[in-house]
Formats: C-alpha cells, structure tokens, sequence
C-alpha cells in the first residue's frame, strides 16, 4: 500500500478544529434535558458523517486516484480501505492509530481502541450522565468512519461498542465493527479480473 503522509497543509490546527467541533455537539446534546437519546444520538452520528467525509476527501484529496489505483493493484476490496482508515484517517483526527485490527475474511473489519483522548478523564462510568457521554461519541465515532467508508466509495455498516480491556488501565476500550457492504460481491470480481 502506498504510503500517505499527511500534506504541509494538514496540521495540528485542522486536527484541533475537528476536535474542538466535536466536542461541542457532544457536551451540548449531554445538556440537553428535553431532546430523546436516540434523536441525540441520530443527530451526533450525522455530524460524525459529515466531518468523515470531510475529512476522508481532504486527506486524500491530491491522492485518491493513486490510492484507488493501488487497491487495485493489490485486489484486497475493502483491506486497503480498513488500513487506510486505522492508521492514516483515525491519527489525523486523534492523533494515535488504532489500537488492534482484524477481520473475519466475510467482510467485517474489527478495530479496537483501548485509549480514547474524550474518555481518560472520566471518573465513574457507572453514572447515567457519564453512559449518555459515551453513548454519544460513540454514535460520533461510528458516523466519522462511516461517512470516511463513503468517501473512499465503500459504504459500510458501521456499529460501536464497549469491550473488555485486556490491560486494566484500559478506560473504557471499545471496539468499531464495519460491514463493508456488498463485500461479496467485490471479492468475487476481484477474484474474476485475477484470471
């Protein structure tokens, strides 16, 4: 796979902007007394899509045609996409990659964050205000790579959950499930146009 590097013009300020953005709809819709949970969260998860797709098209803006042309290459539908996404899109926006990534070679991808910036500083996560924090950057999470699967023309169901940690220190680690959709399908062309 190619190598990206962030461009001179992508830098800690964009990665600020997006944070700072984020950050306000979260606490904001935390307030919010009067509007349901599940409208919350549908409205933090449109707002994830659509800083996603911003951001999938600005990192890759002056090298998705080489990036296209490299998945190609290398007849891993969707593969590309998930390590693209893990390292390079997940770093630009919090400045790590993830933690772990596996599949189960039926087209659902796997990643595993053990430290998330937003959640380090939580004190009980047993409290209902702290459940509904979570529950919304959770739903911000699963839109930010859904609207980045998008972006890079592989729409995906996309799911966000709490797991076990597997070191203690572990605050509140979860795991992001993504269902490229037609998975089959792209394999079996990638299958046809390899004979």
């Amino acid at each position: 796979m190619m190598n990206f590097q962030r461009q001179q013009d992508i830098n800690a300020v964009d990665f600020f902007g997006y944070y700072h953005l984020i950050n306000q709809f979260v606490l904001r819709s935390c307030k919010d007394q009067l509007t349901s949970l599940q409208v919350k969260q549908n409205s933090l998860y449109e707002v994830g899509y659509k800083i996603g797709r911003s951001v999938i098209e600005k990192i890759t803006e002056n090298s998705l045609d080489r990036f296209k042309e490299d998945v190609e290459k290398n007849q891993a539908k969707g593969l590309q996409q998930i390590k693209f996404i893990s390292k390079d899109f997940w770093n630009y926006l919090f400045q790590k990659e993830v933690d772990k990534a596996n599949h189960n070679l039926k087209g659902t991808f796997y990643l595993k964050v053990f430290a998330f910036t937003m959640f380090e500083k939580l004190s009980s996560t047993e409290s209902s205000e702290v459940q509904e924090f979570i529950s919304l950057w959770y739903q911000v999470i699963r839109g930010l790579v859904a609207g980045a699967m998008k972006g890079l023309s592989y729409p995906s169901e996309v799911s966000v959950d709490s797991v076990a940690g597997e070191k203690p220190e572990h605050i509140q680690p979860f795991m992001i499930s993504i269902q490229i959709q037609n998975y089959q399908a792209l394999q079996q062309s990638s299958q046809i146009q390899q004979k």
